[in-house]
C-alpha cells in the first residue's frame, strides 16, 4: 500500500525536478547566432550568411545594451538622475555649438568665394569693354592706313603746298603708325589672355 503511494508521489517529483532544470537552462542559455556557415552554401552565399549573422548580433548587442542602461538608470538616485540629465544636455549644447561654428565657417567661406567671383567678372566685364574699345580703334586705324598706304612720297609732295607742310604729314604718318602697332599689339594681347571661360556666365548673367 506504501509502494502504490510511493510511485506517484516519486514520478511528481522528477517531472517538476526536470521542468525546473529545464526552465533554468533555457533562461540562462545566451542569445546567439551562428558563426559557421552551413557546408551546401557557396563563398558567397556564406559571406551574406555571416553578414547577416553579425547584423542580428549587433541588435542583440544594442537590445541588451539598452537595457543594462534603463536597469542603471532605474537604479540611480533623484540627484543622480538629475546629474545625469544635465550631462545630457551639456554634451547637446556643445554638439550644437560645435555644428554652429561649423556652419559660420563655411558661410564665411562661401562669402569670400563669392567676392572672389564677383571680382573676376567685374574684371572680365571691363576687360570686355576695352577689348571693345581697341577693336573699333583698330579698326579705323587698318581702314586709314589702308588708304595711306597707296601714298608714295611724290603723292605726299604734290598734296602739300609747302615743306613744312610734308613734314607735318610725315611725322604724323610715323606717329599714327607706331601708335597702330602699339595698339594692334594690346589688342592681340588682351584677345589671347581673355579667359574666355568666362564670357559665357556673363552672357547669361546680362
Amino acid at each position: 500500500m506504501n509502494i502504490k503511494k510511493l510511485v506517484p508521489t516519486t514520478l511528481v517529483t522528477i517531472l517538476l525536478t526536470t521542468f525546473f532544470i529545464g526552465l533554468m537552462v533555457y533562461k540562462d542559455k545566451p542569445v546567439s547566432a551562428s558563426t559557421t556557415c552551413p557546408g551546401s552554401m557557396s563563398e558567397v552565399q556564406c559571406y551574406n550568411y555571416l553578414l547577416e549573422q553579425f547584423t542580428l548580433l549587433q541588435k542583440q548587442q544594442g537590445t541588451l545594451q539598452n537595457q543594462l542602461n534603463q536597469e542603471q538608470y532605474k537604479q540611480l538616485s533623484l540627484e543622480e538622475k538629475i546629474t545625469y540629465i544635465s550631462n545630457q544636455v551639456s554634451q547637446t549644447q556643445k554638439l550644437i555649438k560645435s555644428l554652429e561654428i561649423e556652419i559660420a565657417a563655411h558661410d564665411i567661406e562661401i562669402k569670400l568665394l563669392e567676392q572672389d567671383i564677383q571680382e573676376k567678372e567685374d574684371s572680365v566685364s571691363l576687360m570686355k569693354q576695352e577689348i571693345s574699345v581697341l577693336e573699333g580703334t583698330v579698326n579705323q586705324r587698318i581702314s586709314e592706313s589702308y588708304k595711306y598706304s597707296f601714298l608714295s612720297p611724290f603723292d605726299l609732295f604734290l598734296d602739300s603746298k609747302s615743306f613744312s607742310n610734308i613734314l607735318r604729314k610725315t611725322k604724323y604718318l610715323i606717329v599714327t603708325r607706331a601708335q597702330d602697332i602699339a595698339s594692334l599689339e594690346d589688342y592681340s594681347q588682351k584677345v589671347v589672355f581673355f579667359p574666355k571661360g568666362l564670357i559665357w556666365p556673363l552672357k547669361m548673367r546680362a
